[in-house]
């Protein structure tokens, strides 16, 4: 990673030529702001989101072009909040921190890698890592991508002072929605319910229970988040919920997850394709349990622009 970056406030000045020649040299840039992104005027990566639903206002965008030997792997940002929060400028900051060089794989090109952070306050905040490969073969009747989105969903309990607390995380990949032109052709299975672990694991196998259901003052239940897997290829749908149970030991803790599914395109096509995720909050003090769900976040077309 670069030892410096540079940032804008687009509310004060953002100058253009200067900006594009740091973007250039590999210097990653950042507009903060309201017009923050006013970045893609002077840049326009290969992969972009379009057509947003958010509500929440985007207030900073940044960008790093990383040059190899083979390729240039441009790396985004996009962070929405209601204004340039403190906490808004620390997800530019560990953005700036964290993205490391990419080595590209031998069979793939790298599209794109976008990060996209919502901070919904006081319910929490949603990161999402997006990152688009393509797949080099000789193919004359598709093109195929390799799509992996990494999310990263912090409640408010561990995020702010608030006691909203995670229930569930829904993602969607829909490849028939609008203007998208793509097909799924495989994906990963979420994850499920295991065996029970540790000493009572051969007793759940041989007597089809587990001990810990009757015995819970002695024996607590190991806390689970599980997958519920709606796809459907049909419809060219990609969609997976993970939801914990009431009381879960953890809920105040980020849930991290992955998915993982390739698309294809007719041969020269360009993909385009819908995503979005929504989240349900409870808050931890209020009996009556209430959820709140959240708009659509990080939603938006996905489109490959060359």
């Amino acid at each position: 990673m670069p030892v410096y970056a540079i940032v804008y406030d687009t509310d004060i000045e953002a100058r253009a030529e200067e900006a594009q020649n740091h973007l250039w040299n590999s210097t990653p840039v950042v507009f903060t702001g309201y017009n923050s992104s006013s970045i893609y005027q002077i840049y326009s990566p290969n992969l972009m989101i379009e057509n947003s639903t958010s509500e929440t206002p985007l207030i900073a965008c940044g960008l790093w072009i990383q040059q190899t030997e083979n390729m240039t792997i441009e790396h985004q940002l996009q962070v929405y909040d209601t204004g340039l929060t403190e906490k808004a400028q620390e997800s530019v900051q560990n953005w700036l921190q964290e993205t490391e060089p990419v080595d590209p794989p031998e069979v793939y090109s790298i599209q794109g890698i976008i990060t996209q952070i919502d901070h919904h306050e006081p319910y929490g905040m949603l990161e999402t890592r997006i990152e688009v490969l393509q797949l080099k073969e000789d193919n004359s009747e598709y093109d195929w991508y390799d799509v992996t989105v990494t999310q990263w969903l912090t409640p408010g309990s561990n995020y702010t002072s608030s006691s909203w607390e995670w229930n569930w995380l829904q993602y969607t990949m829909n490849g028939s929605l609008g203007e998208s032109n793509i097909y799924l052709s495989d994906y990963d299975q979420p994850t499920q319910e295991e065996f029970p672990a540790g000493p009572f694991g051969f007793l759940w196998r041989i007597f089809g229970f587990d001990l810990r259901k009757y015995l819970s003052w002695i024996f607590p239940p190991e806390p689970r988040v599980e997958g519920l897997d709606t796809s459907d290829f049909s419809l060219e749908l990609f969609r997976v919920r993970y939801e914990a149970p009431r009381r879960y030991t953890y809920k105040n803790e980020p849930l991290e997850e992955r998915h993982h599914y390739i698309i294809r395109t007719e041969d020269g096509k360009t993909p385009v394709f819908w995503h979005q995720t929504q989240a349900q909050y409870t808050q931890r003090d209020d009996f009556a349990q209430i959820p709140h769900i959240t708009q659509p976040l990080a939603s938006g077309y996905i489109v490959k622009k060359r």
